[in-house]
């Protein structure tokens, strides 16, 4: 797995604009955009699709939804430090050994480690659902 901060090139990149987190795909448009002011959560995750395809993200969470930032992307180490900056925490990504469903809150303060997200192995249809864990739940409200 290619580290944070790698030089290698990703297939995504990401910045911040104004209020605004942008994640793009290489010579594509903008594929997604997170108001900052809007983040009730930040976290990590991973999957099981590395090493062949991005498998560890960055989560930005609101009671909507979420957006998964791939660590790899282009401009991430520079972002996270800017979202570290703004929101107020110490920006330690953890999962990048994980080669499962893992996933952890890395802000609010006070939900650290805590798991950001439970999953449901559906083994009928070989999926997995992905949804927000009882202490996310809590700090958003829900």
């Amino acid at each position: 797995m290619v580290g944070v901060g790698s030089k290698c090139r990703s297939r995504y990149w990401v910045k911040i604009r104004d209020e605004e987190v942008v994640l793009g795909e290489t010579n594509s448009p903008e594929i997604a955009e997170f108001h900052i002011p809007e983040i009730k959560l930040v976290g990590e995750c991973t999957n099981q699709t590395g090493p062949y395809t991005e498998d560890w993200f960055l989560c930005l969470c609101d009671e909507s939804g979420w957006l998964e930032i791939p660590v790899e992307a282009d401009g991430f180490s520079d972002l996270l430090d800017e979202l570290g900056t703004r929101l107020g925490f110490y920006q330690k990504l953890e999962l990048f050994n994980s080669a499962d469903f893992c996933s952890r809150i890395i802000w609010p303060v006070d939900c650290v480690g805590a798991p950001l997200f439970q999953y449901r192995l559906k083994w009928w249809h070989f999926t997995v659902n992905q949804s927000y864990s009882t202490i996310a739940k809590g700090s958003l409200g829900l």
